[in-house]
């Protein structure tokens, strides 16, 4: 070992021995206390002192000047004093950590400075935690994260107190972040256990999150934990009645199968229907409410279609289509797994659809037989679960007209983890493919029907008209792309907007249209657009906090204005509020792909297509996998992937702009000319500050190289 100079205030340096490893270890989060590794606390060590470890090991290169130090510590005395009081603190410190001082701590002229490889922390350890994509090393934060930064620290400095506010935000949110993270793969990977101790772990930072009790109780449900379930409903209701005097906006009940049966049972029973009259069944909207499976003891539901049912109900003035989802089995244990699986299906549908969903079990309780219920419904789904070796479930939607056309026919494999889980995964991805199908089918059927509905809000006082097709008709306009499209979306929804009359899902599709201004290129002014589309998504998620469309309209806003850190968090929010969300899964492939993660990027990419490969997205998330290899420095992978995305969607500019930096990396000049020349008529108004936002790599260089036509385009001119 060699020696270095060291003196606890500077002076009259002695000789010291560099440590071949770390001499000091210091615990900061949930606790306060210094030690050898492994070894007892320096109980010796005063708050001061500790706080001065802890600031030091915090600071970039583990350095502070003794002024900062000073200001920070010893604020309430003149300089003199506070410089006079760290000398004192510094003979305090060296008496109580004896010659681990000296080997963890240099103080040369006007610095104090931890020396480099001495002290570990466990700040450090939740750093690398977070970093990590790999559930591995995410995991790890179950274990280092102890809680907030020095919280058993008396040090009343009100510039220290305000030090440990802001990094504790940080801290907070970097954690948050990554816990988040490993709850949702470890869910979706049937890892359920971890899951669970990693949305409790979120409680501990904050027990507010009404999305993490939420995703508490689905995990316990699906690994077949229904008290535990229950009791977390319970909790999290009195916490947040303890808190903010009401109970969550979440039906957190509606989440666990037995009281959902029995809030069913309960509404029905308040709905004592009277005499059955004679005539055909009603073809009015069904009640909202959630489905549920059988009581226990009751007969299992039949494969076959029950008699019509005898009892007419009013119509509720709802105009979104009813979705059925029937599930059946050839033996009871097949009925059971497809049973669970519907519950989640609609679950998961109701926070993604923006449709009416219903079961069975609710309609039944309220005296709808099955054969009503499918003939009453705009879509009829069958779910049909097969055991076996090669177990999967086949999905078959019918037309919204009744005429049975398919709208889709899929067969989906068994998620990985137990019966339950296996359930409540395939009902997610099944309400994934239900989602998208379902939405590009009445979006393409507002588009072919002529307008009929007025613009302009009702009188005030009057009901709203009937506004489904007009969402949809928005919808499709937005998707469609191009500032008449976007007008033409905006003319149909911003005057309810204005009334306050626009619901979450009208003010999402507005935001979109927002957005789109700002991604496409043809806006002069893209932050402008930007700024309105946050706005609008903030007031959705005012309006519905658990929308996971709202949550992604703000992520998506986020990523366009340079703020990457925030939007991953919304997408990660939108996906507690609904795992396997697809949008939100292709959105996070791509800010990976933009850091150049590629496998994780492709991974993220090939769930949201396998989730809703019909999206009007997907050619989006096909993007990402090229983004990533592109960032990589791999121009021969991200040209593949930019030529399937662009079979996707081939008036899309920004991949035409991405490929032809492929092929200028590749040494294939004339090959990017002709991939733009498509582009060339639209290419002088497009904004190159959009295409920067679209491309925000995280080495300028490679968004400066897709950026290439425009600046040739401004050198030319």
């Amino acid at each position: 070992m060699g020696t270095v100079g060291v003196g606890g205030d500077g002076k009259n340096a002695k000789t010291a021995a560099v440590p071949a490893g770390p001499v000091l270890e210091l615990r900061m989060l949930g606790a306060a206390l210094a030690r050898p590794p492994g070894g007892a606390a320096l109980t010796a060590l005063g708050a001061k002192g500790m706080a001065l470890l802890a600031f030091v090991a915090l600071q970039p290169g583990r350095t502070a000047t003794r002024d900062v130090l000073v200001d920070l510590l010893w604020s309430q005395g003149s300089p003199d004093q506070g410089r006079a009081s760290l000398r004192q603190e510094l003979r305090r410190m060296k008496r109580a950590m004896g010659p681990l001082f000296e080997a963890a701590v240099e103080t040369p002229g006007g610095q104090i400075a931890l020396r480099p490889g001495a002290v570990i922390t466990d700040a450090e350890q939740v750093d690398a935690a977070c970093a990590a994509r790999e559930t591995v090393g995410l995991s790890a934060l179950l274990d280092c994260y102890g809680g907030a930064l020095l919280a058993p620290l008396a040090v009343a400095e009100a510039p220290f107190q305000d030090w440990i506010a802001a990094r504790n935000s940080q801290l907070e949110a970097t954690v948050t972040d990554g816990l988040l993270r490993l709850m949702l793969l470890d869910e979706s990977a049937g890892r359920l256990d971890r899951a669970a101790a990693a949305a409790r772990k979120l409680l501990d930072i904050d027990p507010l999150q009404e999305d993490v009790h939420a995703s508490l109780i689905r995990i316990h449900v699906a690994g077949g934990r229904v008290p535990q379930a229950q009791r977390q409903a319970d909790a999290a209701r009195a916490v947040f009645i303890a808190e903010l005097g009401e109970p969550p906006e979440t039906d957190l009940d509606a989440l666990i199968p037995a009281r959902r049966a029995a809030a069913a049972s309960l509404a029905a029973a308040a709905e004592a229907p009277g005499p059955a009259p004679t005539g055909p069944v009603p073809t009015g909207p069904a009640p909202s409410a959630p489905a549920a499976r059988a009581r226990p003891g009751a007969a299992p539901r039949p494969s076959a279609a029950r008699p019509p049912a005898t009892v007419a109900r009013a119509p509720a003035p709802d105009p979104r289509p009813l979705v059925a989802i029937v599930p059946y089995g050839a033996d009871p244990a097949a009925r059971a797994l497809a049973e669970a699986a519907a519950d989640a299906a609609i679950a998961q549908f109701a926070r993604i659809g923006w449709m009416r969903v219903q079961g069975p079990a609710a309609l039944e309780a309220a005296g709808i037989g099955l054969s009503a219920l499918t003939r009453a419904a705009d879509y009829a789904v069958t779910l049909r679960a097969e055991t076996g070796p090669d177990a999967c479930a086949e999905i078959v939607t019918a037309a919204r007209s009744g005429d049975a056309a398919a709208i889709a026919t899929r067969r989906l494999a068994w998620p990985e983890g137990g019966e339950i889980g296996r359930a409540a995964g395939l009902g997610r991805m099944l309400a994934g493919a239900l989602a998208s199908d379902l939405m590009e089918a009445e979006t393409a059927r507002a588009l072919a029907l002529p307008r009929t509905e007025p613009a302009a809000p009702p009188r005030k006082g009057a009901p709203p008209p009937c506004s489904w097709t007009r969402l949809m008709r928005a919808r499709g306009l937005v998707m469609q792309g191009g500032p008449a499209a976007a007008e033409a979306a905006r003319a149909l929804l911003e005057p309810l907007a204005r009334a306050g009359d626009a619901d979450a899902a009208e003010l999402v599709v507005l935001a979109f249209s927002h957005l789109e201004e700002g991604w496409s290129g043809w806006s002069p002014a893209p932050r402008e657009a930007l700024f309105r589309g946050r706005e609008l998504a903030l007031r959705a998620l005012r309006r519905a906090p658990g929308d996971a469309w709202a949550q992604h309209a703000l992520g998506i806003a986020a990523a366009l204005m340079e703020d990457p850190a925030a939007a991953r968090a919304h997408q990660l929010r939108a996906l507690t509020l609904a795992p396997g969300f697809a949008p939100a899964l292709g959105e996070m492939a791509r800010l990976l792909a933009l850091s150049g993660d590629a496998e994780e990027a492709v991974a993220w990419a090939e769930r949201a297509l396998a989730t809703a490969p019909g999206a009007a997205e997907a050619a989006q998330w096909l993007l990402a996998p090229a983004l990533a290899r592109f960032a990589q420095g791999q121009p021969a992978a991200a040209l593949a992937a930019c030529d399937r995305a662009l079979a996707a969607r081939p008036d899309w500019a920004h991949t035409r702009l991405l490929r032809a930096a492929c092929l200028r990396a590749l040494g294939r000049g004339a090959e990017a000319e002709a991939t733009l020349a498509p582009l060339s008529p639209t290419l002088s108004r497009m904004s190159p500050e959009s295409a920067r936002l679209v491309h925000a790599f995280d080495d300028p260089s490679l968004t400066e190289a897709i950026l290439a036509p425009f600046a040739e385009l401004t050198a030319g001119a």
